[in-house]
């Protein structure tokens, strides 16, 4: 979808005026890109597919095409790129697999920031050797009863 089509649903809708809303109230040069993800997390446009309340707002996961390009093509930051394990990976397990608590306590810090995600875990370490490995270790502890019972 190109930025400039029209939308075809109400959900498509309700994303676009969303998108614009955000991208309105923090434009992404004046911004500070951890707040920018924080308030898009907190609009449910983290990933629109997941539940609301935990960075999505329970669409079809299509809708975050529109997400991902609008906010692209205003040069806002991209938490893909800036956490491409958290974000791909760590953030949809935990939302598939996590307690409620989990699921406030390591979303919101997976989508904005990897340092703050790490503290979010209780890694004191100001400089871990390796964080990504450390985040994944905790996730597969953390994961591992929920997915057994």
């Amino acid at each position: 979808m190109s930025v400039n089509t029209l939308p075809t649903s109400a959900d498509e809708k309700h994303v676009i005026d969303l998108v614009e809303e955000l991208l309105s109230d923090l434009p992404p040069a004046s911004t500070d890109p951890v707040a920018f993800l924080g308030a898009q997390f907190d609009r449910g446009l983290a990933w629109v597919n997941f539940p609301v309340g935990h960075g999505g707002l329970g669409l079809s996961p299509k809708y975050q095409r529109i997400v991902n390009e609008r906010v692209a093509a205003a040069g806002g930051p991209n938490a893909y790129y800036r956490n491409p394990i958290g974000y791909g990976m760590c953030g949809p397990t935990v939302v598939e697999w996590g307690s409620e608590e989990q699921k406030k306590r390591y979303l919101r810090p997976l989508f904005t920031d990897l340092a703050t995600a790490l503290s979010a875990r209780g890694d004191t370490s100001d400089t871990p050797e390796d964080p990504m490995a450390a985040m994944l270790g905790n996730l597969s502890i953390m994961m591992a009863p929920a997915m057994m019972g």
